[in-house]
């Protein structure tokens, strides 16, 4: 049983690059699709990201992982260097490019891949993006979240009044001495549409099947904010957490070896997708 992998290029509405890579094993196609979104100062080829997507090949999926248009990769695919996109990468921007990806593995093209279902996965601020997404897109037919954040609102009264006086902010990279520039209009895109971009108040909207899976030991976005995706919504989502596990299910970038926390992660989204699938049969 082989993992293949065939690399995409697609252009959202506004024209702007996204590089995707597709992981299957011909013998299960036509397969159902899972498309992931990675978070804040990740990208696809981001740690633990390749070896899920070849485990969820092997499982029976079509597994898409891409890079938003605007998250900073450019020529290095495993180095974030174009700090000028990442500055302007804001909610609305990256709601067009999941949109564009879903567009293409919804597509004529993507028939001798795709059985018609399709579903959704978000790490951290990846989830929020997907949970917006899974509201507003009826071709989504289950969502998977991990580690996944509540709220775009994750600057202090202090932020808001630098990046107004200023007109951005820098930003620590967790782990990292590395700080980021952040723009106004990340800002000031969230004013404009908070309404829509509030996580919380969309889940509690959500009327397919969602999974939560959060770390308890996750510090960089705390088990609370899982908490609150569960009281949103309970009807429809299920609530696991992982013991020990961290923001990244105890694994790092360059990816080296798996963990249990991850196999666990791993192995409750699989086994949720195929349980919406079984209503299907």
């Amino acid at each position: 049983m082989k993992v293949e992998m065939q690399s995409l290029t697609i252009y959202n509405s506004s024209g702007d690059r996204i590089t995707a890579d597709v992981h299957f094993v011909k013998e299960f196609l036509p397969a159902p699709v899972v498309i992931y979104s990675h978070g804040f100062l990740g990208f696809k080829d981001w740690g633990f990201i390749p070896y899920v997507a070849d485990k969820f090949a092997e499982a029976g999926f079509v597994f898409v992982r891409f890079n938003f248009s605007h998250n900073g990769i450019s020529e290095n695919p495993k180095k974030i260097t174009d700090f000028e996109k990442l500055a302007k990468n804001t909610v609305s921007k990256q709601l067009e490019d999941l949109t564009a990806v879903i567009d293409y593995a919804s597509g004529e093209g993507f028939k001798v891949l795709s059985n018609g279902h399709l579903f959704l996965m978000g790490h951290s601020g990846g989830g929020g993006i997907s949970i917006i997404k899974s509201v507003e897109d009826d071709r989504v037919g289950a969502l998977c979240l991990w580690a996944s954040i509540s709220t775009f609102r994750r600057y202090s009264k202090h932020q808001v009044e630098e990046m107004e006086k200023n007109g951005y902010i820098f930003v620590k990279v967790p782990d990292s001495p590395i700080k980021v520039r952040i723009d106004k209009i990340i800002f000031d895109d969230f004013e404009k549409n908070k309404e829509r971009y509030e996580i919380v108040d969309a889940f509690s909207k959500l009327k397919i099947p969602a999974l939560i899976i959060h770390g308890t030991a996750d510090v960089i976005v705390p088990l609370i904010e899982a908490q609150r995706l569960r009281d949103a919504n309970p009807k429809f989502s299920k609530f696991v957490l992982i013991p020990k596990a961290n923001h990244f299910f105890n694994t790092k970038h360059p990816f080296t070896n798996t963990s249990v926390q991850l196999e666990m992660a791993i192995k409750e989204s699989v086994e949720f997708f195929k349980g919406i699938l079984k209503n299907f049969d």
